[in-house]
């Protein structure tokens, strides 16, 4: 009895511990610009493998955030025809690797897709970060496909919207897209460099 009681003891300080943690990591690392975190989104994930994968990245620092989501970044990459140092640099931009990342315009996720993009890509949870890359990635490529490989035009469509895009009849004059654009470039050229031979094809 005496060693049951210990061992409840331990569980349950492991547990507030854990708890803890993710209270810091939630503080203590910060998104993006623009970009809130959820205190919890694991009701909201059907796979518990996908609920895991939420609350270790939020105690989890940047470059480790980056490495949980890497094997998964660079599958949906290759489903989809894209070169995986790419989408790392979407997520990068959108999200800095928190999969319950939500803008104050209502994108969620690590790829940080807007409500009206999720219904279009039939995209039931947001926040589960397998479906969320897997929506984000597929749409990136469908993008990347009508501009015919222009990245400028792709990531300018992903950002403002392909009408924008089409009304500017090239990038748009939008300070906010023009920049999304260059330090999604930057990050590409990091993550090119990082990854080395592993994050292209």
């Amino acid at each position: 009895m005496q060693s049951l009681k210990s061992h409840m003891s331990r569980l349950t300080f492991a547990v507030l511990m854990l708890g803890a943690a993710g209270l810091a990591g939630t503080l203590f690392y910060e998104p993006a610009h623009g970009v809130d975190l959820v205190a919890s989104a694991s009701s909201t994930v059907r796979d518990p493998a996908a609920a895991a994968r939420q609350r270790v990245c939020l105690v989890l620092p940047l470059q480790q955030r980056q490495r949980a989501v890497w094997p998964l970044a660079r599958k949906a990459a290759h489903r989809h025809g894209l070169e995986p140092a790419l989408v790392m640099a979407v997520i990068q931009t959108e999200s800095r690797f928190f999969p319950m990342a939500r803008s104050r315009r209502g994108a969620q996720g690590l790829m940080q897709i807007n409500p009206v993009t999720a219904r279009h890509l039939k995209l039931k949870r947001p926040l589960d970060p397998k479906a969320n890359l897997e929506a984000g990635v597929k749409y990136l490529a469908r993008l990347y496909n009508e501009y015919h490989g222009d990245l400028v035009l792709t990531l300018a469509a992903y950002n403002a919207g392909p009408a924008k895009v089409a009304a500017a009849g090239g990038l748009p004059d939008i300070p906010e897209t023009q920049q999304y654009v260059n330090q999604v470039l930057e990050h590409l050229s990091h993550f090119r460099t990082l990854y080395s031979g592993l994050a292209r094809f």
